[in-house]
């Protein structure tokens, strides 16, 4: 359960996010303009950053929803556990 909550919420929206700034790096570097390059990245790790947050919110009372979602309380206690104490491995990795 916890995993599917990283993937559908977490991955689907920051690795979206990710192939849109790989593919504006990618012709401002064909273009030789490495200053853009780097103000692309910069750019889209705010962006990411900013979008971490809700995510973070979203995760932390992922509990809360799960149960609202008719799911079994134990699980979705266990499901917010992981998916909380992954954040940090997860600001890393997006």
């Amino acid at each position: 359960m916890g995993m599917m909550l990283i993937n559908v919420i977490c991955f689907a929206f920051c690795f979206g996010l990710n192939g849109t700034l790989e593919t504006f790096i990618s012709q401002s570097n064909g273009a030789e303009n490495y200053f853009m390059c780097g103000a692309w990245f910069n750019k889209g790790r705010c962006i990411l950053t900013v979008i971490f947050i809700p995510i973070a919110l979203i995760f932390y009372f992922s509990d809360t929803i799960l149960i609202s979602l008719a799911q079994d309380p134990e699980i979705s206690r266990l499901a917010r556990e992981f998916v909380v104490l992954t954040l940090p491995g997860l600001f890393v990795f997006v």
